[in-house]
């Protein structure tokens, strides 16, 4: 416990504050834990897949703020 407890808890909490990358970190280094218990370890890789999918969807879009869904005109083209 005194081992990965802390670690267990910093990689759910930065989750919820949305650091996700620091939440796959701290979750990647509890699974290289040897002595991790199961029912810890289990949990871990949930953990880390819900923050690997909330990374996935927190790329952002193209720098002009577009997704190829919008359409287009050419008003205001041009302009100053």
């Amino acid at each position: 416990m005194y081992c990965w407890g802390l670690l267990f808890e910093y990689s759910i909490t930065v989750y919820w504050v949305g650091d996700y990358a620091a939440s796959v970190e701290a979750c990647d280094t509890l699974l290289a834990m040897p002595d991790l218990p199961e029912p810890i370890r289990r949990q871990t890789v949930l953990n880390r897949e819900f923050a690997v999918g909330q990374t996935v969807a927190a790329v952002p879009g193209p720098a002009d703020g577009r997704h190829g869904r919008e359409r287009t005109t050419a008003t205001g083209v041009n302009q100053a």
